[in-house]
């Protein structure tokens, strides 16, 4: 999924935004009050969709449009409010429309904490039941839904809790919706065992791809070569190959750590490289024209490995496949340990993930390790971001995240660093990010990424 656009009317009864997101990274700018988040959560509500999300914000029309196949067709989410209902609908890539009605019941959160709002949960919790059952739903449902970061930060840091507050809570996990736990340490543990399953999948598709690596060299091991030639050839173009032969080699070697194997090839190598010189600067017969049996007995052992060199070319092939798959593996741990690191690094601290994939912090020069639990709010906050953004599993289908605010857990030299590090650790993901830290856009060329609310 790709998000193109969102549009809104008379959002909080005043506002009209019109917002065009781009291929990498969109920033939402703008004073206090001009809608940021309001946005996002919009968003939310209408691409999980929620109805709770729906219902809390004033609107006559929001609509976000998005590319959710190869394909590139547009496809959109709309909802349309007169006060009284509410209308969700959704159109397909072929055009094709889903719309459906539900009453609108007023829950807005901060009225009724203040208690200036009144909130019917019996049947507030009957509409939400009856909006889950509605086909459009269903459909927007089986989108691949982006990954929200954020969006909940100030209801989820309250420890008192209201009935309403806790139905968005288990409303959104029962959606799938990513959101801060009611502790950090309940999230990082949702982390730890998300890290621990990583491990055992990657594991188990390293195995698999171990297993076809053996079986493509054992069978190539065994190919019969057919039509092998003696004529035309020439040996300095092969002895110049040879030498790039080894280099690759010794490449592959490296990457399967099995570097004891070393010797051994190069001893084969240099034996080639000793024939290949003799067939280059001598010839068939000697001077009084009788055959020249150095010549001849290279030419024999040129006849005899040539085609063990084919099969190394392509058992090279193999390998730098099966190199590259464990890397591919193994690339969101390392993303993830390297983006982290860039933040710690001015504390002397360095976080790695052991084979049972458990997160641990290394002290710099020294060998102990300490528990992530032992960590700053702020630097757990860290790791739970570039989790999620790394691991999500909708968020890699989706590949993209929607972020609100992320200044609020990250000091200035944090904030400098941040956006390029998110980059880092999921470069192919599109980024919505609301913020107004001066420290996250200072880059000149970000400039021509923002939106700025308060103009609209």
């Amino acid at each position: 999924m790709k998000l193109i656009s969102f549009k809104g009317e008379k959002i909080r009864g005043y506002q009209n935004h019109s917002i065009n997101f781009r291929d990498g990274l969109t920033f939402l700018i703008g004073i206090n009050g001009s809608g940021k988040t309001t946005v996002l959560r919009l968003l939310q509500g209408l691409l999980t969709p929620s109805y709770l999300d729906l219902a809390q914000i004033e609107f006559s029309t929001i609509c976000v449009q998005f590319t959710n196949k190869e394909d590139s067709l547009i496809e959109s989410v709309a909802c349309y409010s007169d006060g009284n209902n509410l209308s969700i609908e959704y159109t397909d890539s072929k055009r094709k429309r889903f719309i459906d009605d539900i009453p609108l019941v007023l829950c807005n959160i901060n009225k009724y904490r203040s208690g200036r709002d009144l909130i019917d949960f019996e049947k507030l919790n009957r509409v939400i039941s009856d909006f889950d059952d509605l086909a459009t739903v269903k459909k927007i449902r089986d989108l691949k839904t982006p990954l929200f970061l954020g969006l909940n930060r100030r209801i989820m840091e309250n420890s008192s809790l209201h009935p309403i507050e806790r139905e968005f809570m288990s409303r959104r996990r029962m959606l799938q919706i990513e959101i801060l736990s009611e502790t950090v340490d309940n999230a990082l543990y949702d982390i730890q065992e998300m890290f621990h399953n990583n491990i055992r999948r990657t594991a188990q598709s390293q195995f698999q791809l171990s297993d076809l690596f053996k079986k493509q060299v054992f069978e190539e091991s065994f190919k019969v070569v057919k039509n092998i030639s003696i004529t035309n050839i020439d040996y300095s173009s092969e002895l110049a190959n040879l030498h790039n032969r080894q280099k690759n080699l010794n490449s592959v070697i490296q990457n399967l750590d099995v570097k004891d194997l070393m010797t051994q090839f190069s001893d084969y190598f240099n034996g080639m490289k000793n024939v290949l010189q003799i067939l280059t600067e001598t010839s068939a017969l000697q001077e009084d024209k009788t055959p020249n049996p150095a010549y001849y007995n290279a030419l024999l052992e040129w006849m005899i490995n040539r085609s063990q060199l084919e099969k190394i070319d392509k058992i090279i092939k193999y390998a730098e496949e099966y190199a590259k798959n464990i890397q591919n593996l193994k690339a969101p741990i390392n993303r993830f340990v390297n983006s982290v690191n860039l933040f710690f690094e001015e504390s002397g601290k360095e976080i790695e993930v052991d084979e049972r994939g458990e997160i641990k912090v290394r002290l710099k020069n020294t060998k102990k390790s300490n528990s992530i639990f032992d960590l700053s709010s702020g630097e757990k906050q860290l790791i739970l971001l570039f989790a999620h953004i790394g691991f999500y599993k909708r968020n890699r289908e989706a590949s993209v995240a929607i972020i609100d605010e992320p200044e609020l857990s990250l000091h200035i030299s944090w904030q400098e660093i941040f956006i390029d590090a998110l980059q880092h650790a999921s470069p192919e993901t599109q980024f919505i990010i609301a913020t107004h830290a001066p420290a996250i856009l200072a880059k000149p060329e970000r400039k021509n990424m923002c939106e700025d609310l308060t103009n609209i």
